[in-house]
């Protein structure tokens, strides 16, 4: 076995934190410890060894979690960075890589940060919150602007119906074949006492007015009950404030 540093030398030990084969100059002993003179600078500097990284679990974090294999390896700001950035696609990529590549140069003694389990963890939880709040965010957005905004349209056309018809007929339906038989019909579709994306619609008819109610079937505060009524007054009935009214323009 040959000196690293030294081919052509006979090596006489190895170096006590990287294995590096070393020979008697190359030795550097430090507090009775045999060091090579990269890891002696280390030791001397009052930094601490960091623990050997499992470059298989660094680059599995990455993939999984961006920024994950990061914070495992001890870099936990880097991993906000590419956690922050990973929609971008390319930063995720890079994060895989660099992962592996940072477990390696901290299994070989190159790189003198020390990871801690703690700081893994701290990384998780922040990024599971943030997650979770994105996910949250992006189903409000999706039930608010889809569901909510289609039945608000369905109760309006129901309105507008009820307001010719009675205007036509000088009443309101009784019933809500009514809108359906007559030639041209009021309605093309069914809405009463059915379910429509996620809400119910339950009808009142008389021939001095009606009241439309579409219940959200979920019920989980997340989707408004909303209603319309004579003269096309359409009420929303938030969970948290409640009687917010809008009419609708006809």
């Amino acid at each position: 076995m040959f000196c690293a540093n030294h081919p052509d030398r006979i090596a006489i030990v190895k170096c006590n934190h990287c294995e590096k084969p070393i020979c008697d100059d190359c030795q550097v002993m430090v507090k009775g410890i045999v060091f090579c003179e990269d890891c002696s600078q280390i030791n001397i500097a009052g930094l601490k060894f960091v623990p050997s990284r499992d470059v298989v679990v660094s680059t599995l974090l990455s993939i999984f979690i961006p920024g994950s294999g990061q914070a495992y390896n001890g870099q936990v700001i880097k991993g906000f960075l590419i956690f922050f950035t990973s929609w971008l696609i390319l930063p995720w990529i890079y994060g895989i890589f660099d992962a592996a590549i940072v477990a390696r140069k901290i299994n070989r003694g190159e790189i003198a940060t020390t990871p801690s389990f703690e700081r893994l963890m701290l990384f998780l939880g922040i990024a599971a919150v943030f997650l979770f709040v994105s996910f949250r965010a992006f189903q409000h957005f999706l039930q608010k602007d889809y569901t909510q905004d289609f039945t608000q349209k369905n109760l309006l056309v129901i309105a507008r119906a009820m307001e010719e018809y009675a205007y036509d007929h000088e009443e309101y339906p009784k019933n809500i074949s009514a809108l359906y038989i007559s030639d041209p019909p009021y309605l093309e579709e069914l809405y009463c006492d059915i379910e429509i994306s996620r809400y119910e619609y339950k009808c009142n008819l008389g021939k001095d007015g009606y009241h439309i109610v579409a219940t959200p079937i979920d019920k989980k505060g997340i989707r408004p009950k909303m209603s319309v009524e004579t003269g096309g007054v359409l009420k929303i009935y938030d969970y948290y404030w409640y009687g917010k009214e809008k009419t609708i323009q006809k």
